[in-house]
């Protein structure tokens, strides 16, 4: 049995500016840069939590993504 992943529109987007087969692995420079501890950042990954609008904004400058390609 595989394990299933759940994605939210912030991983997909993030996904998408990786080639195929290319994890995300975000460093302590990431974390440090969007000012997003890395456990909720992993639930706002999974969509496990909804993230304030200055977390999404800050995701969403990181990666140069406009916000409403995250929500």
């Amino acid at each position: 049995m595989t394990a299933q992943h759940t994605h939210s529109k912030i991983a997909d987007a993030i996904l998408s500016q990786f080639p195929e087969g290319i994890d995300f692995k975000p460093q302590k420079s990431f974390y440090e840069s969007v000012k997003i501890n890395k456990h909720r950042f992993a639930k706002i990954y999974r969509g496990e939590t909804v993230p304030t609008l200055k977390e999404a904004s800050a995701i969403a400058s990181h990666f140069k993504f406009s916000i409403t390609e995250l929500i």
